[in-house]
């Protein structure tokens, strides 16, 4: 373990994500150290290490267009030591063959 697994005071603000260089999502949250964002299609959800919900953002959501996307996750660290951020992406629909 080192200084940003531990670190309380480390927190990701200003969150926003845009797709394909449209005007971005602005989240309004101050993610900490070991928080979960989620979003099940519909609303964003913020959740503690064992999963009980924090907070919930009703916000209109960006789209995927068919093909390829480009997916922007923006924010700022506060916090000596800077933090570790983990994205994982799912979508909904019929797959598509990436090359």
């Amino acid at each position: 373990m080192n200084d940003k697994d531990s670190d309380p005071n480390i927190s990701f603000d200003e969150l926003s994500i845009s797709i394909n260089q449209r005007d971005p999502l602005l989240l309004p949250v101050s993610l900490k150290q070991k928080q979960i964002l989620y979003c099940d299609g519909k609303t964003i959800k913020l959740y503690n290490s064992q999963w009980q919900l924090l907070q919930t953002i009703d916000k209109p959501l960006p789209l995927l267009a068919k093909g390829m996307n480009e997916l922007k996750f923006d924010g700022k660290y506060s916090g000596e030591n800077g933090g570790k951020i983990k994205i994982e992406v799912r979508t909904k629909g019929i797959p598509e063959t990436l090359k």
